[in-house]
């Protein structure tokens, strides 16, 4: 929906945002910057670089030109990953391994483009009230796969110990097995020289971000389809280590401080540093499998109340060290998509739910979408890492973090409540910001309308896919395929992730101007199969890759059929 269609003048063309406003309020980091407004445009998968890494290219400019000119109070761009031979799906954004103006022109695009330095007759708007434009560096870790990892076939990543993505999850069938198999290699275990290396390219990449004219970094310590090697050490799934870097309390985060110690030493005061973490990875979901099965209740909830505390006091240390901006919370990882525990009455998710969501907001299974209220997925553990920062000494609180909030805010009163009930300082959007890009604009009519002729606040938002239709759209082969391609969890997470990756590229080739139509008649293994043919100029690297996915589907289909 754009601003226009709810009548009137646009903001940007004169119209001021309301008074008393909960989401037009500024507020102040603790690095000194001002956040103009209360809401994000959070971090999302792109799949626009060239394949194998690189640059922001004309893509992304044209998204990012989108966002920038609807008045966001922070745009968080896409993973910048800090390794090129640790890529997601091919085609991520890579730090280069030297900082030239060659290599810099193309970021320092992406910066001005957010900043709408390219799009207006003054070079900036004046002090702290443009949006800021935040780049997250990341590191996938163990979830970089095959050969689209950026290294050879069968080159095993780095991670914090040698446990192989997919291991020790219950219930799960031969084909997933098998498809974990032949797509990641079980990692090996970082040395400390290997994790020298790693800070190292954290620093370049916070480098990169200020020599380019970027306002701060967030670094990936959060689930997501290119989980974070960060989240890895944190973790007790994915880190057994017993040396400075292990997984009890006093060492969990010493990868992640040496990061942001080393940044702050590296950037200017008034630079942004925000941290993204994962609430369900201090939960395990085993632990209410077993609870929805009859196991002792009180055993469970002291489990699950030893799991909460450990996650909070990661919160309370993190502003402990005065180094942080901003702490974004999010939940659940790609291990483990798709199950569902009812919200409270009060309409905000308890903790329970945290350890089965998936992907905050931006990757969902087909299943997921289907069942989900989407309301305020981590509200409770976001309002509990509020309080305890608000219980902090007077010293820390004064250079707390503010928390940001993403997942499932999907109506105009969850958008209040969050914010007035103190669950949140700031309001993260991930899918609406593609499907509603003028998100920002649109409120600003609704808060003007609201109560002279009230605002039809359902009307918010694009409905989500059904990515239960077949193979393209409804065709009937597609229907016979689909229940039997779905139940093979890799590719029915992926399914959510492409719709999204596709109708990013179309807001990439509109740029500011016009409407996007939103397909919803594509399917689910269509989406998957036009993420992979990109832009006019890569068609063959797309046909490649997906004909190297039709294989491993071939290979997979062959032996199940052997066992069979």
């Amino acid at each position: 929906m754009s601003a226009s269609a709810l009548g009137g003048t646009d903001p940007k063309d004169g119209e001021p945002a309301p008074k008393n406003s909960c989401f037009f309020s500024p507020i102040s980091l603790p690095c000194g910057r001002i956040v103009p407004n209360r809401l994000v445009k959070v971090a999302m998968y792109e799949h626009m670089a060239d394949m194998f890494g690189g640059a922001p290219n004309s893509n992304h400019f044209g998204l990012y030109s989108r966002w920038a000119r609807h008045g966001w109070g922070m745009v968080i761009t896409g993973n910048v990953q800090v390794s090129p031979t640790h890529l997601s799906l091919g085609r991520d954004i890579v730090v280069p391994a030297t900082l030239s103006a060659k290599t810099l022109e193309p970021f320092r695009n992406l910066a001005q483009v957010i900043h709408l330095e390219r799009f207006c007759s003054e070079t900036r708007r004046a002090g702290n009230t443009t949006t800021l434009a935040i780049m997250q560096l990341s590191h996938a870790g163990r979830q970089s796969p095959n050969v689209l990892g950026g290294r050879p076939p069968f080159a095993r990543p780095l991670s914090s110990s040698p446990i192989a993505l997919g291991s020790g999850r219950r219930g799960e069938g031969f084909i997933s097995r098998l498809l974990h198999r032949l797509l990641f290699q079980t990692p090996l275990e970082m040395s400390l020289e290997n994790i020298n290396d790693v800070v190292e390219a954290f620093v370049r990449g916070a480098k990169l971000a200020v020599l380019a004219g970027f306002d701060g970094v967030q670094l990936h310590a959060a689930h997501g389809w290119h989980i974070d090697l960060i989240a890895q050490f944190i973790s007790p799934k994915t880190n057994r280590r017993t040396d400075s870097y292990s997984c009890n309390f006093a060492n969990s985060l010493n990868l992640l401080h040496r990061i942001v110690i080393s940044i702050r030493k590296t950037v200017p005061v008034d630079f942004v540093l925000g941290v993204k973490v994962n609430a369900s990875d201090y939960v395990d979901t085993f632990s209410v499998a077993a609870n929805t099965s009859g196991d002792d209740p009180t055993r469970i909830e002291g489990q699950k109340t030893v799991q909460e505390l450990r996650a909070l006091e990661h919160v309370r240390t993190m502003a402990s060290w005065q180094m942080i901006d901003f702490i974004e919370i999010s939940g659940g990882d790609y291990e483990t998509p798709g199950t569902f525990i009812e919200p409270r009455s009060n309409g905000f998710w308890s903790f329970d739910s945290l350890t089965t969501l998936f992907l905050a907001v931006e990757f969902m299974s087909p299943s997921a979408l289907s069942k989900s209220p989407r309301q305020a997925f981590f509200a409770h553990f976001s309002h509990n890492a509020m309080r305890a920062l608000t219980a902090s000494s007077e010293a820390v609180l004064k250079t707390s973090p503010l928390i940001l909030l993403t997942g499932g805010l999907r109506t105009l009163s969850h958008l209040e409540t969050a914010i007035t009930s103190r669950h949140t300082d700031l309001l993260g959007i991930g899918r609406v910001s593609i499907t509603c890009p003028d998100l920002p604009d649109v409120l600003r009519r609704m808060e003007n309308v609201k109560g002279k002729h009230g605002a039809n606040e359902h009307a918010l938002f694009a409905p989500e896919p059904d990515l239960t239709l077949g193979f393209f759209g409804s065709h009937r082969i597609g229907h016979l395929v689909w229940p039997f391609v779905s139940s093979i969890q890799l590719v029915g997470a992926g399914a959510g992730m492409a719709w999204y990756v596709v109708m990013i590229r179309c807001l990439a080739k509109r740029g500011g101007e016009g409407s996007v139509q939103m397909d919803y008649n594509m399917g689910a293994v269509g989406a998957i199969f036009r993420m992979w043919i990109t832009t006019e100029r890569s068609y063959l690297t797309g046909f490649v890759a997906t004909g190297f996915v039709l294989l491993l589907a071939g290979l997979v289909l062959c032996s199940a059929h052997s066992i069979t």
